[in-house]
């Protein structure tokens, strides 16, 4: 284990990039990478914690197990380097809505010399709300309508997003964010840095608004997006599109997990036909 360094130590930042869902983590990761030496630059480290997978999942999986052997692996390998950690996946968000796991990672980060630094985006409520609906239907993990889906969700009886597991994989709060983040307010309020980002509010590109977050420069050489790393919701005619082929699915029996790439299936189908409608609203 490594020591805790001296309180008068200069601490440097462990940099949670936690979502929120559909808010660009694709291409804000991908763009991450493709300029992880602009990054190095700056003073920013952006390194997976296994070398064959090349994302941040194996951490959150961690998480969900109890076992932080991994997370202390990785930070004392990190703190080998010079400057902050960022990390991103938008994955992270509902564990960091428990407070025990927050004050493990603080620990944990505090262990190796780093202080913990949340980052989330927000989007309003009502576009939220419109694209967790079209989200989720399109991997037909309901065939719900949309006010049954809202009610069902508020209700605490259908599952928000087939990535939640354990305590948050049906939640009443999921859509009131005052509630879902209290105890990341309530660690705020203890002292933890956290930022939430308005999502497409005052700035058109969310990696900027990331950037400028971090007290980095946005207007450095930073990598582009590409089509291919931005995930288009679907939109009202490929939504409708998925709802039919969910009830089909449940008339005979057929669950989407033994779908391969099922959340594919609609957006291929809506590419093909050219159904440029827009997001579903």
């Amino acid at each position: 284990m490594t020591s805790t360094p001296p309180a008068d130590a200069v601490r440097r930042r462990l940099i949670l990039h936690a979502g929120t869902h559909k808010t660009a983590s694709t291409d804000i990761q991908s763009r991450l990478l493709r300029s992880r030496a602009l990054l190095e630059q700056q003073h920013i480290q952006y390194r997976f914690p296994l070398a064959e997978i090349p994302d941040f999942k194996p951490l959150i999986k961690a998480i969900t197990r109890g076992d932080w052997s991994l997370w202390r692996d990785y930070l004392e390998a990190m703190a080998r380097h010079d400057g902050d950690v960022l990390l991103s996946a938008e994955q992270f968000a509902p564990r960091l809505t428990q407070r025990t796991t927050l004050r493990q990672l603080r620990r944990l980060a505090r262990e190796n010399g780093y202080e913990l630094t949340v980052v989330i985006f927000i989007r309003s409520q009502l576009d939220y709300i419109n694209s967790r609906y079209a989200y989720t239907l399109k991997r037909f993990y309901h065939t719900t309508t949309f006010n049954e889906y809202v009610e069902e969700v508020l209700a605490g009886r259908l599952p928000s997003s087939g990535t939640f597991t354990g305590p948050n994989a049906k939640r009443s709060d999921v859509f009131d964010f005052w509630s879902y983040f209290s105890a990341l307010l309530n660690e705020r309020k203890r002292g933890l840095d956290v930022r939430f980002i308005p999502f497409r509010q005052t700035e058109q590109d969310p990696l900027r608004q990331l950037l400028r977050t971090l007290d980095l420069n946005p207007d450095l050489n930073w990598a582009a997006s590409r089509s291919e790393d931005l995930n288009a919701s679907p939109g009202p005619r490929a939504t409708w599109l998925a709802r039919q082929v969910g009830l089909r699915l449940a008339r005979h029996g057929i669950s989407h997990r033994v779908i391969e790439n099922s959340s594919a299936i609609v957006p291929r189908e809506q590419s093909f036909r050219r159904w440029n409608d827009g997001n579903y609203w």
